[in-house]
């Protein structure tokens, strides 16, 4: 029997960020909230960045660009700027790698 595995669309997110070169994939998925729409390919995830609507990997590309999420790709011990976020990229970040703001890491 064939045993396929099918990835959730936070998991495929956080895949494709890996791949990115992102040292938080789990933030990046985060920050970028992908959804999933239905192309002629099959379906593919996109992300909105700076008012564009991506694919999701491009959109990966573009966030490693942007020098206020560049900590996201660096080695760990990097810290982001709070005060140049939104209140909701901030939650997203604090939830799942509170160590960017220099607290606790989660448990």
């Amino acid at each position: 029997m064939i045993q396929q595995t099918l990835e959730t669309m936070t998991e495929k997110a956080t895949r494709i960020a890996k791949e990115g070169g992102a040292t938080y994939p789990e933030t990046v998925a985060a920050l970028l909230q992908p959804y999933e729409e239905q192309t002629c390919g099959g379906a593919s995830l996109f992300a909105a960045v700076d008012g564009q609507i991506l694919p999701f990997e491009a959109a990966v590309a573009k966030l490693r660009e942007t020098p206020k999420f560049g900590p996201l790709f660096a080695p760990p011990g990097s810290r982001l700027d709070v005060r140049e976020m939104s209140h909701e990229q901030f939650l997203a970040v604090r939830k799942t790698s509170p160590e960017l703001f220099g607290l606790r890491p989660k448990r």
